[in-house]
């Protein structure tokens, strides 16, 4: 019998930071400095990075929905065009 149990947290291998360009780094630091230990301050930034792509997606399909219907995009030429 096998055992195939995983790890349900994943934590980074210590040498992915050291390999990380200096940019990563200094910014890992600047969070750390908040008090917040490496893999908090790494799974904090990987949230806030996807939840910036996730509002960008809404907001291009929200502009996409504006330009198709005529009426909305009349007003939108309307306000951006004549004051």
């Amino acid at each position: 019998m096998s055992n195939n149990r995983r790890c349900s947290s994943v934590a980074p291998p210590s040498t992915s930071i050291g390999q990380s360009p200096v940019s990563a780094q200094r910014a890992l630091r600047i969070l750390e400095a908040t008090g917040l230990s490496q893999f908090a301050a790494i799974r904090a930034a990987l949230l806030g990075s996807a939840e910036r792509v996730r509002k960008h997606g809404e907001l291009a399909a929200e502009l996409a929905s504006l330009e198709a219907e005529e009426v909305d995009r009349a007003e939108m030429l309307s306000i951006a065009c004549c004051p």
